[in-house]
C-alpha cells in the first residue's frame, strides 16, 4: 500500500494536501462462508475430515458422507417446518457420526508422528464443532475451513449478525485528482471497541503516507463528525475524549 501511495503521489493523482483530512471507519469484512447452522457445521467437519483422510492415505472404516448429507438436508427442512423434535434427531445423528469418525481417525493415526501433526488442528476443530451448542456463551467456531471467523453484531434489521473479521479503513476525506484513495487498512481480530482502534489507525496512516493528519472524520452514533487530530490547547479536553 505504501508503494501504491508513493506512485500515486509521484504521478500527481494524490496531492500532499489531500492527506491532511482523512475519514476513519470500521466495518466487517465478511468471510466466504455459508450461514453457520449446527447441521452445516457438522456436515462440513465430516466432509473436511474425509478429504484429509483421503489425501493422507488413511483408510477409514466408514466415511458417513451419504448419511451426513441426508441428515444435514433433513435437519434444514425440519427446522424450516418448525418440527424441532425431528430437527434435533437429525443433529444427534450428525454428532454421533462425527464422533465415530474422530475416534476412527485417532485409532488409525496413533503412533504415526507425521499423521498426528497433520490431523491435530482438523481434529481439534471437529471436536469443538461437535461439542458446541447453538446458544452457548463464550468462544465458538463458525467455520471449519476458516476458524478465524467471528460473529459480530451490527444492529442491522436485514442482517443482525455478520460473520467475518472487523477491519479499520482510512480514506481521503475529499476526492483527489486520481479519485478516492484508501490510505490504510488493517484487520482487527477480537472485535475491539471502535474508540480503542482510532489512535493506532491514525498513527499507522501517518507512517504510511509520511504526512501529518490535521483532521479526521469519524462516525459517532451514526453521525459523521470532523474532529481535530492536533487539537488547540483550549480544545484539548473535548478532543481528548475521542481517544
Amino acid at each position: 500500500m505504501a508503494e501504491s501511495l508513493r506512485v500515486a503521489h509521484a504521478s500527481g493523482a494524490l496531492r500532499s494536501k489531500d492527506l491532511k483530512r482523512v475519514t476513519v471507519d470500521t466495518t466487517v469484512q465478511p468471510k466466504n462462508i455459508t450461514f453457520p447452522t449446527d447441521a452445516k457445521l457438522l456436515h462440513a467437519a465430516i466432509k473436511g475430515l474425509n478429504r484429509l483422510a483421503s489425501k493422507r492415505g488413511v483408510k477409514l472404516r466408514q466415511s458417513y458422507v451419504r448419511v451426513a448429507k441426508r441428515a444435514a438436508m433433513m435437519a434444514g427442512r425440519y427446522a424450516h417446518a418448525k418440527q424441532f423434535n425431528r430437527h434435533r434427531r437429525e443433529l444427534r445423528i450428525l454428532r454421533t457420526r462425527l464422533g465415530r469418525l474422530i475416534r476412527d481417525i485417532g485409532r488409525k493415526i496413533a503412533g504415526q508422528d507425521s499423521l498426528e501433526v497433520a490431523f491435530a488442528l482438523p481434529l481439534a476443530r471437529a471436536s469443538q464443532i461437535r461439542s458446541q451448542q447453538q446458544r452457548q456463551r463464550g468462544w465458538k467456531l463458525y467455520s471449519f475451513h476458516a476458524p478465524e471467523t467471528e460473529c459480530i453484531g451490527k444492529g442491522k434489521a436485514s442482517a443482525p449478525y455478520e460473520f467475518g473479521v472487523k477491519v479499520s479503513i482510512v480514506t481521503t476525506n475529499a476526492r483527489a485528482p486520481g479519485g478516492q484513495f484508501v490510505l490504510h487498512a488493517k484487520a482487527l481480530p477480537g472485535n475491539p471497541y471502535d474508540g480503542h482502534t482510532l489512535r493506532a489507525a491514525i498513527e499507522d496512516t501517518r507512517r504510511l503516507t509520511g504526512r501529518q493528519i490535521e483532521r479526521c472524520g469519524l462516525r459517532r452514533g451514526g453521525i459523521m463528525r470532523l474532529d481535530i487530530c492536533r487539537p488547540h490547547p483550549k480544545e484539548q479536553d473535548r478532543v481528548g475524549k475521542m481517544g
